[in-house]
């Protein structure tokens, strides 16, 4: 293999994990905002509230997601595979 397929390689490697990670990321921000922004109207500073609808908003996502997310994977799967058996 030759550094500008590896390269190749390791560079969509990283933008799939970025791909993948950028809905879970940008619903938790989202939530932590609104979570915030209710604790100071109301005055409660509790911290589990804030993490517990966290985790649930996530894990929602992550639900919601998989099925995409794990095509992304198995295509890139694919791909290295089709490269190693042309190389």
């Amino acid at each position: 293999m030759s550094s500008d397929l590896i390269q190749f390689i390791v560079v969509e490697g990283l933008w799939l994990v970025l791909i993948i990670s950028f809905p879970p990321i940008l619903v938790a921000t989202f939530a932590s905002l609104i979570i915030a922004l209710i604790q100071a109207l109301t005055q409660v500073q509790e911290q589990t509230l804030a993490m517990s609808v966290k985790i649930i908003t996530i894990s929602i996502v992550l639900m919601a997601t998989i099925g995409w997310s794990s095509n992304l994977i198995t295509s890139y799967t694919d791909k290295i595979f089709e490269i190693m058996a042309t190389q």
